[in-house]
């Protein structure tokens, strides 16, 4: 095996074991919620017993997005360090003269911040409770679930992963210090409204998201109970015209 195809393996299968950790702190935290809701479906013919596994819910709910924000932070470690070592590789092959080989097949998901995966995109239920989870309202579990559906999303790492155009969408994610209900690719944001003061709070991050070059989809809770499909479409219409 020459010195080009080496370095690009080692690229391909390097993995940060910080985000390793995260990864299996994440998958746990799920399960431990998981199991928190089955308890609680099975206390609800007990007043006493379903408060206190209501509780257990919330705290494990709690811990699963925790663990989410712990995974963010180390893709993101893991990201810079792949893009480091890009840039190390480059100069080694500039001053050997080695034509750059071709690292990361495709390109778009990279620009995204997708951390190169050693496993394929996974479609098991158990894999995207978490992100289920994740959801503050019964709309926006709803939008997911129709999102997961018409975008064909599949887990990968901690994003979702469309496996029909490459497009990749955050759940609770951080942007520019504030959280953000969904974002997909890099530039396109969605808000959902929840109530008179979540929307205030929304129409204020709208504006500053969109002076800033984002573009922020608002969307109405009620709405999205009554026709998840409908909010769907407007943001998966909008990935079309900007992300892909």
């Amino acid at each position: 095996m020459n010195d080009k195809s080496n370095i690009s393996l080692g690229l391909f299968t390097s993995k940060n074991k910080l985000l390793q950790m995260a990864e299996q702190s994440a998958r746990q935290a799920a399960e431990a919620a998981r199991a928190a809701m089955a308890e609680v479906d099975a206390s609800k013919g007990d007043p006493d017993r379903l408060r206190r596994a209501q509780e257990r819910a919330r705290q494990a709910v709690a811990e699963v997005r925790m663990a989410m924000e712990r995974v963010r932070r180390a893709k993101e470690e893991a990201r810079k360090d792949l893009e480091r070592k890009a840039r190390e590789l480059k100069e080694r092959q500039r001053r050997r003269g080695i034509d750059e080989p071709t690292i990361l097949p495709n390109r778009r998901r990279a620009s995204q911040g997708l951390t190169l995966p050693d496993r394929e995109p996974s479609t098991d239920p158990r894999a995207l409770a978490p992100f289920l989870l994740m959801c503050d309202s019964v709309a926006e579990e709803e939008l997911l679930k129709v999102l997961i559906k018409e975008a064909d999303l599949a887990v990968q790492g901690s994003q979702l992963l469309s496996q029909s155009d490459g497009l990749l969408v955050d759940v609770k994610v951080r942007v520019e210090d504030e959280l953000i209900d969904f974002r997909l690719g890099q530039r396109i944001l969605v808000l959902v409204d929840r109530d008179e003061e979540n929307a205030a709070r929304n129409q204020r991050l709208e504006d500053s998201l969109q002076a800033q070059g984002y573009l922020v989809v608002r969307l109405d809770a009620e709405s999205l109970e009554r026709d998840p499909q409908a909010g769907a479409g407007k943001i998966l219409q909008a990935a079309r015209r900007h992300e892909l």
